[in-house]
């Protein structure tokens, strides 16, 4: 009985690692599909309310907001953030990084315009145990969301 209990012990201990490196995969999968979603829900904003939404990476606080944008002439652009619940991502986690570019170049922002348009813009997250990359199509607003592979890294 005590040789069946230590051969249990020792299965479970090496199942540990492997259940915990799930775990972060799964809460990585998890926060990239709800970053993506904000996309698709500024773009639609943006849309049905005829203004242009600003998806925006705020890093101080590691989160995603969404404010709308309308364009003053004599004070230029002014933001106002959407009061909509869902207007507003979960605070990541430190192990996670966040990388926002558009044509290349870092970027904190990206605008989803009324005609249903986007600036391109592409984001990577990562959390050491593998990455995400979202890619904007700038004609069509369209998201795409796909696994970064080693090969990926590469290129």
């Amino acid at each position: 009985m005590i040789f069946v209990a230590v051969v249990l012990v020792l299965l479970m201990l090496g199942a540990a690692p492997s259940f915990t490196n799930n775990a972060r995969r799964l809460r990585l999968e998890t926060t990239a599909f709800d970053l993506v979603q904000l996309m698709r829900y500024a773009n639609e904003m943006a849309i049905s309310q005829s203004s242009d939404v600003v998806w925006v990476w705020d890093d101080n606080n590691r989160q995603v907001v969404l404010e709308t944008q309308v364009e003053d002439p004599l004070l230029g652009p002014i933001r106002t953030q959407l009061s909509d619940k869902r207007a507003k991502s979960k605070r990541l986690s430190d192990e996670y990084q966040l990388t926002l570019t558009s044509d290349d170049v870092d970027a904190e922002d990206v605008t989803f315009f009324a005609d249903g348009t986007s600036e391109p813009a592409e984001w990577v997250l990562t959390n050491g145990k593998g990455s995400y990359r979202a890619e904007v199509d700038r004609y069509t607003s369209q998201v795409s969301l796909k696994v970064v592979t080693a090969e990926d890294d590469d290129a």
